[in-house]
């Protein structure tokens, strides 16, 4: 978001998947449960592993604090970074039981972008929609991508338009092959 946000133009769509904007809130999640750098999906390595004393120290180093308070993750809720891309139009998938982007994290982006946006709720954990979804996801993205967001919207409104939606995406990937072999 934040290298989208800083080169206007670099990108005409983004997909997000487990998105977040205040990187203080990050930190802070990953200061008080360092088990989550170790396994961000399921939060549970032993403590009495060599990663996991390892995590818990990086974490609380001053030097992960300035990097994530300065310049990796500075993206606050209502910036700068958010309204430059009202024009971007966006696919956001969010799992609710992501240990490490809270529901409040992905509001914040949902709620401070303007401009289309189409949001994905699932039960997964952290960015493990394309691996427990990996049909939705890999057809919300597919569609997203080369039909559009309204068409991505469209899609989902009923079992029927998910149908004519299906038949034409198959089509437009068939001309795109078609046009590469020529």
């Amino acid at each position: 978001m934040k290298t989208a946000a800083n080169n206007p133009g670099l990108f005409d769509k983004l997909i997000l998947d487990g998105a977040w904007e205040s990187g203080e809130m990050l930190l802070k999640r990953f200061v008080e449960r360092p088990e989550l750098f170790y396994d961000p999906q399921r939060g549970t390595p032993s403590e009495k592993t060599k990663t996991y004393r390892f995590y818990r120290w990086i974490t609380s180093t001053w030097l992960v604090r300035k990097h994530f308070n300065g310049t990796a993750a500075d993206l606050k809720p209502n910036g700068p970074a958010l309204k430059k891309l009202g024009d971007v139009p966006m696919l956001l998938f969010h799992g609710v039981n992501d240990l490490v982007i809270s529901e409040a994290q992905f509001n914040g982006v949902w709620h401070n972008k303007a401009g289309a946006k189409t949001a994905i709720i699932t039960d997964a954990r952290h960015l493990s929609n394309h691996i427990k979804y990996k049909q939705l996801f890999s057809w919300c993205s597919n569609c997203f991508l080369d039909l559009g967001n309204e068409v991505l919207e469209y899609s989902l409104s009923s079992p029927e338009a998910l149908a004519r939606t299906y038949e034409e995406l198959r089509q437009y990937k068939e001309l795109k092959q078609t046009a590469k072999k020529h």
